[in-house]
């Protein structure tokens, strides 16, 4: 529906198991009796063999997509969605843009000021540009356009593993900030 305030939800369900199709007929029974304010009314259920739903084919790449917007909003503390960026301007763009000697001016500040404090202030800041740009990278395979040229799920992890060897941090009492999970 498109007048911005109709949901519908719609089940699709894989053929091969009558049990299914019972399950959701008495889901729909139960559900169409309670009336409550936080529950919307079901408008009716329909059964077919050949229903295919709108849209594109579910892919494993989405996943990798979403976890690569999770990282870019992790480090830089923004939203895909900030009405900061406007004129064709989007957060991964905004990272692009910056990378790789500006890096710092898209880091979260609390992110600066903790590796700040490290002790060694100028090697911390520099180890945390580097780390940022190394989760960048990855980040940015993960959200590029195709889904056939995103990495899978298991060379991201690859891909961050090395990056925490790589990058490690101190903190002042001698503890790792940042260790692989092998360590």
């Amino acid at each position: 529906m498109d007048d911005g305030r109709t949901i519908v939800a719609v089940k699709v369900f894989h053929e091969g198991s009558n049990q299914i199709y019972k399950s959701l007929k008495r889901e729909c029974e139960i559900f169409s009796e309670i009336k409550h304010r936080n529950l919307l009314k079901i408008m009716g259920s329909s059964w077919s063999l050949s229903f295919k739903a709108l849209g594109i084919n579910v892919s494993a790449k989405g996943d990798v997509y979403s976890f690569g917007v999770m990282l870019l909003e992790m480090i830089t503390r923004k939203k895909p969605t900030s009405s900061s960026f406007s004129e064709g301007l989007d957060l991964r763009k905004w990272v692009i843009s910056s990378l790789p000697s500006n890096i710092l001016d898209v880091v979260d500040t609390t992110l600066k000021q903790q590796a700040s404090l490290g002790g060694d202030s100028a090697g911390s800041v520099e180890r945390l540009k580097q780390c940022c740009i190394e989760v960048f990278n990855v980040a940015l395979m993960c959200t590029e356009w195709k889904p056939q040229d995103r990495p899978s799920m298991s060379s991201v992890v690859q891909m961050l593993s090395n990056a925490s060897k790589e990058v490690k941090f101190e903190a002042p009492n001698g503890k790792k900030k940042i260790a692989s999970s092998s360590e």
